[in-house]
């Protein structure tokens, strides 16, 4: 098995060569996941977002600030083009735990107030991120702006004090694993919207409801 730190030493490798990134620069990932809608963030996050890159830029040297949308088929919108430096679309869990593994600082955006309800997929992100030694926070953007301009800066810069543990089993694991964890939260979150979907197409059969067209 290869060393945690060879596979993320090539995750990094990989993502600069892709995007031209300096050894210098830093690469900030806020990540969204846009399955459920297949829009992602909407313009009315443009502000929260724009708040969140500008303060981000005070924190790291010569960030790069790359949006990933998680998502099922093609985004229909891409409504932060101009506050970010890029935005990538990603459907599979190779792809996303190389991103994972490449980033300096993750952000989890979420476009709903955020509460003490389980997000499987982003609970996931967060363990993933936590075995991989990465910083990692989520942010609601539904929250005061305000609140943005209190990022705490350890939390931006130094891993998850879950990572520190002192059973090893518990700080890391290998991308093998990670990438499995992940193919079942994304799995799990596909299932969950599709009977969702069958559930409002039986209730609107049930109540007489016809899709136009």
């Amino acid at each position: 098995m290869m060393n945690l730190d060879i596979q993320q030493a090539w995750c990094r490798h990989w993502v600069r060569e892709r995007l031209d990134i300096q050894p210098s620069g830093s690469l900030v990932l806020l990540i969204n996941d846009a399955k459920s809608d297949g829009i992602g963030l909407a313009r009315k996050h443009r502000p929260a977002v724009g708040k969140l890159t500008t303060e981000l830029r005070w924190h790291f040297s010569h960030p790069v600030f790359v949006l990933l949308s998680i998502v099922d088929g093609s985004l229909k919108n891409d409504s932060m083009s101009g506050i970010v430096g890029e935005h990538i679309h990603v459907d599979n869990p190779t792809d996303l735990c190389g991103w994972v593994g490449a980033a300096d600082s993750l952000l989890l955006l979420s476009g709903q107030v955020l509460s003490d309800q389980a997000v499987p997929l982003l609970d996931t992100l967060s363990k993933i991120a936590t075995a991989f030694k990465k910083p990692c926070n989520r942010i609601s953007l539904e929250g005061p702006i305000d609140s943005i301009s209190r990022l705490d800066w350890e939390c931006l810069h130094q891993a998850p004090t879950a990572a520190k543990q002192s059973d090893p089993r518990k700080a890391s694991i290998d991308f093998a694993s990670a990438i499995r964890m992940l193919g079942e939260s994304l799995n799990a979150s596909k299932m969950g919207s599709e009977t969702a979907e069958v559930t409002d197409r039986e209730a609107g059969s049930r109540y007489g409801f016809r899709q136009a067209g």
